[in-house]
This record gives structure tokens, C-alpha cells and sequence, in this order.
């Protein structure tokens, strides 16, 4: 059994989450018993096949055979989402096919330009 893990977007930047409660009295998820993340995000149980082990969260920004995708959570299961191309899979179609290339909020001019890169 996968062990969840977590990180968060603080708006400025991504941390690792240690512990996540959510506050009713605020009406929001507080991360590291300290701050109100910007975003939150999974880890999907896959590494990237670099050979880094790099793991693998929602809003990454991945390489595929198909082109460039998203990684997101939606219906019980992670899928990837065509950024340039129009499509989408699951992600455990491609578990040992992806090359991570960035995420949305560290990187969004990923999304937004051309990358000539093969995974």
C-alpha cells in the first residue's frame, strides 16, 4: 500500500506537507500547522523515467508520446490532459512513459510555448 504524500504551492513556492488539517473555524486546509496553502497537491504512486525516481504530483507537467500533458486528479484516478495535443489518458496507462518537465506553478511558461524535447 502507497503511503500518501503530499506537497503544496505557498504561492511563491512548493513545500513539502508534513501534516494537513483543515480548520473549520477558517474554512480552509492548513498545512504544516502553520499556513493556508495556495494549492494542494497528491502524489500519484509514479517516478518519472529519468532514473532520477523523480515522483510524480498533480499539476505536474509531463512528456509523453502523445506530446505535452497535465497531470490531474479527477473521477477517482489520475489522468494526463493534452496540453498540446488533444486528449486525454490515464496516468497508469503511461506509468513508465512520462518525463517530468515542470508543473504549473514553478513552470507555467511550459504551457505555453513549444518544447522539442523526446521522452
Amino acid at each position: 500500500m502507497e503511503i500518501l504524500k503530499f506537497r503544496a504551492w505557498t504561492g511563491q513556492k512548493m513545500v513539502h506537507v508534513r501534516e494537513l488539517n483543515y480548520d473549520y473555524s477558517l474554512g480552509s486546509m492548513i498545512a504544516n500547522n502553520c499556513w493556508i496553502p495556495e494549492a494542494i497537491m497528491q502524489y500519484t504512486g509514479f517516478k518519472d523515467k529519468n532514473g532520477t525516481g523523480k515522483e510524480s504530483f498533480e499539476s505536474d507537467i509531463v512528456i509523453t508520446r502523445e506530446g505535452i500533458s497535465e497531470i490531474i486528479f479527477w473521477s477517482g484516478s489520475f489522468w494526463l490532459i493534452g496540453i498540446d495535443w488533444d486528449g486525454q489518458i490515464l496516468l497508469s496507462d503511461r506509468m513508465c512513459e512520462f518525463k517530468i518537465i515542470g508543473n504549473k506553478f514553478e513552470n507555467p511558461e511550459i504551457i505555453n510555448r513549444d518544447v522539442e524535447e523526446e521522452i
